[in-house]
């Protein structure tokens, strides 16, 4: 049985350099998976932290929505939570904000935000199909005064030119409104 064990002055620099970016690669994907776990686990906890309170955030009693009218910029307060309002749940775009932004708890959150999800018909393929761009209401809600503070419309790209599928639509609008939630003051 031939010895098989190498020196490293033995192996040539193109195997070296192969082994080498090879071991990178599989620790930067090891880190991606390590991360987008955490995410996903940081999720479905604070899901489960929320659900006995999801009636409260999605039901406000006495709301008020007169000032709200054209109000695209509010002040957030405090830390908050993200709320799909089709499902009633805690949106995945909240595992994105900030930590800093984002309430641990019930008792935490002090703004609200409601995101009503939907489409709209940008135009029609020559099969038939629908060509669709992604809608988003979000709505900021500040808890303790019962207020809407802003209401914006979000839009995602346009649906592609044509598609091998019946119909198609465009990217969901998460980047921006993860973007402008981020940037608004706070207080």
């Amino acid at each position: 049985m031939a010895d098989t064990t190498y020196r490293w002055e033995e192996i040539s620099t193109g195997r070296k350099v192969f082994w080498v970016i090879g071991i990178c690669v599989l620790m930067m994907v090891a880190i991606l998976v390590v991360v987008h776990g955490r995410g996903v686990l940081d999720v479905s906890v604070d899901r489960a932290t929320f659900e006995e309170q999801m009636l409260k955030f999605t039901s406000i009693s006495g709301l008020d929505t007169t000032t709200s009218a054209g109000i695209t910029s509010a002040v957030i307060k405090g830390k908050l939570i993200v709320l799909n309002m089709n499902d009633r749940k805690v949106d995945a775009l909240f595992r994105d904000l900030p930590v800093e932004l984002r309430a641990t708890n019930a008792s935490q959150v002090e703004t609200i935000v409601w995101l009503k999800r939907g489409s709209r018909v940008y135009g029609h393929y020559r099969n038939g199909g629908d060509a669709t761009i992604n809608t988003c209401e979000v709505t900021i809600i500040d808890r303790a005064r019962a207020r809407v503070l802003a209401v914006r419309q979000f839009e995602g790209s346009l649906p592609p030119f044509s598609t091998k599928s019946y119909s198609a639509s465009g990217s969901l609008p998460g980047a921006e409104i993860t973007t402008w939630l981020t940037n608004l003051p706070r207080r």
